[in-house]
């Protein structure tokens, strides 16, 4: 639980969906962000985009959709593919991030998604934590 009163919700509105780009910019200086139609398209088509909110201001998301995963030769399975969350430098280490994968966690459980999968650069070990 993080140390500031914060408020998560799913995403899907235009607005919001900036917000998670200016956020993507300020966490990643220089990356190309997740543009705001694809943030909406995978937001209506099953993936989530979660917003942690302090004092009303946008302070960290969490990002996935959907995706395959191959049980056998003839088989796949819809898992869930979570893709970036970040937090604002400001409110970094305060447990926001970790708030943000439980909300996502327990809203891939109500899809019914038997799978999520993510990945982590392992010079940054905080983020694996």
């Amino acid at each position: 639980m993080s140390e500031i009163d914060i408020e998560l919700r799913v995403l899907g509105t235009p607005e919001e969906m900036r917000d998670v780009v200016r956020l993507q910019e300020l966490a990643w200086p220089g990356i190309h962000a997740v543009p705001q139609h694809q943030l909406m398209i995978a937001a209506k088509s099953g993936g989530l985009v979660i917003g942690a909110y302090h004092a009303g201001a946008m302070i960290g998301f969490a990002y996935g959709f959907l995706g395959f995963h191959q049980i056998n030769d003839q088989e796949a399975r819809l898992k869930h593919c979570s893709h970036m969350l970040a937090v604002h430098p400001e409110y970094q280490n305060q447990g926001v991030g970790l708030d943000l994968k439980h909300a996502q966690a327990q809203l891939i459980r109500r899809q019914n998604l038997e799978l999520a999968t993510w990945t982590f650069d392992p010079l940054e070990s905080r983020n694996g934590y």
